[in-house]
């Protein structure tokens, strides 16, 4: 029975050491019956489908922490320059000018009424011209240069000269006298205006023009000029020389 027992022990032993061998050839550790299991390496602990775990942890193990960054003292905070800031401005109160008053034009000398102005009728006269807005009041005598330069404002009767009429008849009543010379009966002439009214006082009637235009011309004036568009019409022109070779010829109608 001794001896039973020494071959079976002895053939466990022969089949424990193949069985040691065989594990040592495949890599693997032989744990005897009784052993404590060895922990499983990276390779054996290896998922087949996420590939190898990574061994767990020593919780015993200390922390490893990541290296911190050598860091030098920290950077001043940038502040924007501050504007270079001089006196500071006067306000500026707003400035009420009081307009100038606009100089009021000069009235222009009036007459008196009509009937006053008129006195007495000199020999030969033939009417009176008045203009009111520039205060002119003269006799009108008859006549060509000659009257003309006696110094009086003159209805000139030109030899030859078709067309002339007397005050309010159809055509053109033409008045002629000095501006600046013999008396300058006519020196008032340069401030009458257009739209200035022009009186013509007969001995039996008053005929009124009104001035609608004013030219000024060269000594020589075409018949258009004198007559106007419409050579029938009644039409006052007021005449007097500004120079030797200039005229002022105020139209009235």
């Amino acid at each position: 029975m001794r001896t039973k027992r020494r071959r079976q022990q002895r053939f466990a032993a022969t089949v424990l050491c193949s069985v040691a061998f065989v594990a040592l050839s495949m890599g693997t550790a032989y744990a005897a019956p009784g052993d404590p299991a060895p922990a499983p390496t990276a390779t054996e602990a290896a998922d087949p489908v996420l590939g190898p775990v990574a061994p767990a942890a020593d919780p015993s193990a200390p922390i490893e922490q990541p290296p911190s960054p050598i860091l030098g003292p920290p950077s001043p905070i940038e502040q924007p320059p501050s504007p270079i800031l001089g006196p500071p401005s006067p306000i500026i109160q707003p400035t009420t000018t009081t307009p100038k008053p606009k100089p009021k034009p000069k009235p222009r000398p009036k007459l008196k009424p009509h009937h006053q102005a008129i006195s007495t009728w000199a020999p030969g006269q033939e009417a009176w011209l008045d203009v009111p807005a520039v205060g002119l009041h003269r006799r009108i005598f008859v006549g060509g240069q000659s009257v003309i330069d006696e110094g009086v404002v003159t209805h000139y009767t030109a030899p030859g000269a078709p067309g002339l009429v007397a005050a309010g008849s159809r055509g053109v009543y033409w008045l002629a006298g000095h501006h600046s010379t013999h008396g300058a009966p006519l020196a008032r002439a340069t401030s009458i205006a257009v739209g200035d009214l022009v009186i013509i006082t007969l001995r039996d009637r008053v005929v009124r023009y009104r001035i609608v235009e004013e030219l000024r011309t060269p000594t020589e004036i075409s018949a258009a000029t004198f007559y106007g568009p419409d050579p029938s019409a009644s039409r006052l022109l007021l005449q007097t020389c500004l120079s030797e070779s200039r005229r002022l010829l105020l139209i009235g109608i």
